[in-house]
């Protein structure tokens, strides 16, 4: 436990934040300024300090920021990665950045560069170091300088990691600089991924706040929990805690879906979380199983499908009634026993009302959603959401998707 107290209360340093969007509105060309919370093709949501305006999207003749340009810097990162460590490419991905207002990102595509190349001198001086002697030097925090192949060495060890910011997240990690920066690259995919997926139904908005993620170097460095989960998301301290496994952050996905899951309903509400457990890990699952790629450059693909979940739920001797799923709490997913059953009926059910039926069905479940994000998730919550009475003909349909489905992939 001690690594996790190193770790866990290192100090941190916020880059300033990204800033505001600017909109130019009607005829008059009326100047408007703020963040852009969400948008739609009829409106768009800004926010100004507590306030939320509503604008005609029709009636916005120009718009620009950070948050207008987000789309696209996510296919500029996913290029960037899956086309491999470049380092020009990476430094004209730091203008962009820097042009658009991208504040926060500028210090991880530094460090990208050095991923190609370690001697690159626009990169090291933007990082702060310095050439001594023919060697790039960077200072660590005793104020000594060490080298920076020193540097990277320095920063695998648990109680001094990289502290790198994306758009939407602060990660601490310690591990081989380019393992940490795939997270880095992978979570804002998953981010860009839960939003196109759920946003425009539920409507929810935009982060104000990063999210905090801390990756250990290796299992053993990892605080043990009593469910041997390999990675997971405390809600107390708001912070994902995973460790890298075969050059990847484990579980980085599925419990990052979780993150963003509860800062989503905390900022919309404005108040803690109170989810149930089989949507934190229903939803949870459906993303992870949906992203494919290597790490850095993870694409969403919704055809993908996590058989092995369904064949926990359909093989299971006994499985859970759906009155039983829909009454989970996240603390039964902590227990030992029956632990993949549950995990694989929350993903059926998700994949099911999301996929398996007609669009009255999916309209039930986004209306669902909604509520759980105003904190209402009961069982009686989703009843009257689904515009339903009795269980029982939604509980078999169910179990016959999960059946089909499972016999289709197989």
């Amino acid at each position: 436990m001690l690594a996790l107290c190193l770790l866990a209360f290192l100090p941190l340093q916020d880059p300033p934040p990204p800033p505001p969007d600017q909109f130019i509105v009607g005829r008059n060309k009326r100047k408007v300024s703020g963040v852009l919370l969400r948008s739609t093709e009829d409106t768009l949501w800004i926010g100004k300090g507590t306030r939320v305006m509503e604008l005609d999207a029709e009636k916005v003749r120009e718009r620009s920021g950070p948050r207008v340009v987000y789309p696209q810097y996510i296919s500029r990162l996913y290029e960037d990665y899956s086309k491999g460590a470049n380092a020009e490419r990476s430094l004209a991905l730091v203008d962009w950045c820097r042009e658009n207002g991208l504040t926060r990102d500028l210090r991880f595509h530094y460090l990208r560069a050095l991923v190609d190349d370690p001697d690159n001198e626009v990169a090291h001086q933007a990082l702060g170091h310095r050439r001594l002697r023919g060697r790039w030097r960077g200072k660590v925090g005793n104020g000594r300088s060490i080298s920076w192949q020193e540097l990277q060495e320095y920063h695998m060890d648990v109680a001094t990691p990289w502290e790198i910011d994306t758009f939407h997240f602060h990660v601490r990690g310690a591990g081989r600089l380019i393992e940490v920066l795939n997270a880095c690259a992978d979570l804002e995919h998953l981010y860009r991924a839960y939003f196109q997926t759920f946003q425009e139904s539920v409507g929810f908005y935009e982060l104000q706040k990063p999210i905090e993620v801390l990756i250990y170097p290796d299992a053993d460095s990892f605080p043990e929990q009593a469910n041997t989960l390999d990675a997971y998301w405390d809600p107390s301290g708001r912070q994902l805690y995973t460790y890298f496994r075969d050059g990847k952050a484990s579980l980085l996905r599925r419990e990052g879906t979780i993150a963003i899951l509860h800062a989503t309903v905390r900022e919309h509400a404005r108040d803690e979380p109170d989810l149930p457990g089989w949507i934190e890990e229903g939803i949870a699952a459906y993303m992870e199983a949906c992203m494919e790629g290597p790490p850095g450059s993870s694409s969403f693909n919704p055809d993908r499908v996590n058989f092995e979940l369904f064949e926990a739920h359909v093989y299971h001797e006994n499985p859970d009634s759906l009155t039983r799923v829909l009454n989970y709490s996240p603390g039964d997913f902590s227990a030992s026993s029956n632990q993949m059953l549950k995990y694989g009926q929350s993903y059926t059910l998700a994949h099911f009302l999301l996929h398996g039926g007609d669009e009255k069905q999916l309209e039930g479940f986004s209306r669902f959603l909604i509520s759980c994000y105003d904190r209402k998730g009961s069982m009686s919550h989703f009843k009257n959401a689904m515009e339903i009475r009795d269980l029982d003909p939604l509980e078999e349909a169910w179990t016959t998707y999960a059946q089909t489905r499972l016999g289709e992939g197989s």
